[in-house]
């Protein structure tokens, strides 16, 4: 029943939610990386806070 669930989701172009699990901080860290980096100037505090959120979300 949830693959069919997901099948539909997808099928039908809706963005799903899904909490949040470590296995996803090297693409969200990505994703905010590139930006930033394409409106703003990546600073050494951007990077800090990368770090952090790895170290908290494991």
């Amino acid at each position: 029943m949830k693959m069919k669930k997901e099948k539909e989701i997808k099928e039908s172009g809706d963005l799903a939610i899904v909490p949040f699990e470590p296995k996803y901080s090297g693409p969200f860290r990505a994703l905010n990386a590139e930006w930033i980096s394409t409106y703003f100037k990546m600073e050494d505090k951007d990077y800090q806070s990368f770090d952090t959120f790895k170290t908290i979300s494991k």
